[in-house]
């Protein structure tokens, strides 16, 4: 790599594009819909090879969730910012999962929130009643939608699922639930966690041969307890008990992830089989471009952006440059 008029040499590590991550709650203990420290929070995910961040805000009630916003809004002008995610408010509460304080479909709390921060992508389920009034409003705004905590069957009017598999209505062979709806789609991406607990790598080798390559897209949907020992911690009240790579609930349901973005990209090489340079595409530039970042980050090219991140042969990022530096 030259710079200026050094070259630096590293002959025993790969150099990838920067990591793309549109789905990511927290890490090492901060939680993006509550931390004050927001700029600690974003260098831990440098740190982990992401240059490009969606910080994804949990449903929570009104007020908290506009809190949320109006925070986030101060990381703009940031580089690694790319917007913020709404995972929610309206989800369907018999596919909540994690979740709490869902609701159904108000143009009026949408609204209050689109006016409060740059939003770029909202988390819904698309067959709540009122679910039309909101999805008329993001497409009118420009804002990305996704189908999650859902059963719906029809995603004509939505541009990706989330966390493809997790949350939402499987597939049967009589009944094609929201999991073979996207998976049959043409058009549709599909967003999943690779950590090797939300979903099985024959799965994973099932999703990547219907949708190809270009159709998937690698979030670590990781919460405050990723980078965390194991043991009991804490999510808004709530024990979360992390052992092994997995963040259960009492009652056993998974709370999300424990796991860092660059951990899918392994998981989809090691265990499904997929070219490494597809993989990282897969973390890098199918979100950006689905961001409609895709002319300036994501992809190691002349005239992009400088985020790149050096990985080890064990497929861990050991130094991460954001835009050059």
């Amino acid at each position: 790599m030259v710079r200026g008029d050094r070259t630096l040499a590293f002959p025993d590590l790969d150099l990838w594009p920067g990591l793309v991550d549109m789905h990511v709650h927290g890490a090492k203990g901060r939680h993006f819909h509550q931390a004050d420290d927001l700029e600690a929070l974003m260098a831990t995910l440098s740190q982990w090879g992401v240059t490009g961040v969606l910080p994804t805000v949990i449903t929570r009630p009104p007020a908290e969730t506009l809190a949320a916003v109006r925070r986030l809004a101060h990381l703009q002008g940031m580089s690694q910012f790319l917007g913020i995610h709404l995972e929610g408010p309206f989800l369907n509460p018999k596919r909540q999962g994690a979740q709490e304080s869902t609701r159904p479909p108000d143009p009026a709390e949408l609204r209050t929130l689109l006016d409060a921060g740059p939003i770029r992508m909202v988390t819904l389920a698309p067959e709540m009643p009122g679910a039309d009034a909101l999805i008329d409003m993001l497409q009118r705004e420009g804002v990305r939608i996704s189908a999650g905590h859902t059963e719906a069957t029809d995603l004509r009017r939505v541009h990706q699922s989330t966390h493809t598999a997790n949350a939402m209505a499987g597939l049967h062979h009589r009944t094609v639930g929201t999991l073979g709806a996207a998976l049959a789609s043409d058009w549709l991406d599909c967003e999943v966690i690779a950590d090797g607990v939300h979903v099985h790598p024959d799965v994973l080798k099932i999703m990547w041969r219907a949708k190809g390559t270009d159709r998937i897209m690698l979030v670590s949907d990781a919460m405050a307890y990723a980078g965390l020992p194991d043991g009991t911690h804490d999510l808004d009240g709530r024990a979360v008990q992390v052992s092994a790579g997995r963040a259960s609930l009492p009652d056993g349901s998974i709370a999300g992830s424990v796991s860092p973005l660059y951990v899918g990209v392994r998981t989809m090489v090691r265990e499904v089989g997929v070219p490494l340079h597809a993989a990282v595409r897969m973390a890098s530039l199918n979100p950006a471009r689905a961001l409609g970042r895709g002319d300036e980050i994501g992809s190691l090219a002349v005239g992009k952006a400088a985020d790149l991140v050096l990985v080890d042969r064990n497929l861990v990022p050991v130094r991460t440059w954001l835009r050059g530096s």
